[in-house]
């Protein structure tokens, strides 16, 4: 017998439950501890006399949410999304890479641009344009089996924004591996190329994105069975 918050479930000792309760404990009592800031506009703003964050202990930053510069919370995910049996080095230097590449290919274009106008709308940053690539790339429905009457219907649902964005993520990244696997290129100089394309709302991610978005469209009449 297995006791998952209120419910009693009776099972073999071969099969796993997962819980879906609530946390009932924290380490960090909320009256004492706050969160961090991680914004360094915010972080550069002295606090108020009556602000309590001054009277309060911090939480401890997750390895993403650092403030640094160098290091952005997408482009953190993005090699961990990326990295194959554990190889989280060879991820991020695929990765690196791939943003070095962005770099020097927007640079090249602010370089031919021969007014100020076309050289304002060039992004040299390329975390921005790493960003603005998932950011474009995110889907926003997803497809989930429901089964009435003995047939199951593929019913869109909407897509929470973390799961939007690993979805993304995941899409480029095999994406990038199948072309890399045919030998056109290296994954890191496909993967700045879908990163820019994206960027401008371009690039077969974009057109996986949509597709899903077609299939969602045409299964909508099966909204009905979400509850």
């Amino acid at each position: 017998m297995l006791v998952l918050g209120w419910r009693t479930s009776f099972c073999s000792s071969s099969t796993r439950f997962l819980s879906t309760t609530s946390i009932c404990f924290d380490r960090y009592d909320p009256k004492l501890f706050t969160e961090a800031v991680v914004d360094k506009e915010q972080l550069c703003k002295p606090l108020n006399p009556d602000d309590p964050r001054k009277y309060m202990f911090i939480k401890a930053l997750k390895s993403d949410h650092s403030p640094v510069f160098y290091r952005d919370h997408v482009v953190d995910k993005l090699i961990r999304v990326c990295m194959k049996e554990g190889k989280k080095e060879i991820s991020r230097n695929n990765v690196m890479s791939a943003l070095e590449t962005v770099k020097r290919r927007q640079y090249k274009l602010w370089a031919r641009a021969k007014t100020n106008e076309e050289k304002a709308q060039i992004e040299l940053n390329p975390f921005a344009v790493a960003n603005k690539a998932i950011l474009n790339s995110r889907p926003l429905m997803k497809l989930l089996g429901v089964t009435r009457g003995g047939t199951t219907y593929q019913v869109p649902f909407p897509i929470p924004e973390p799961e939007a964005e690993f979805r993304a993520m995941k899409t480029m990244r095999d994406v990038c591996r199948q072309k890399a696997k045919k030998g056109e290129t290296s994954f890191a100089d496909i993967l700045a190329t879908e990163l820019l394309a994206a960027s401008k709302n371009e690039g077969l991610t974009i057109q996986a994105k949509q597709e899903l978005h077609k299939l969602c469209e045409a299964n909508r009449a099966y909204a009905h069975y979400r509850s």
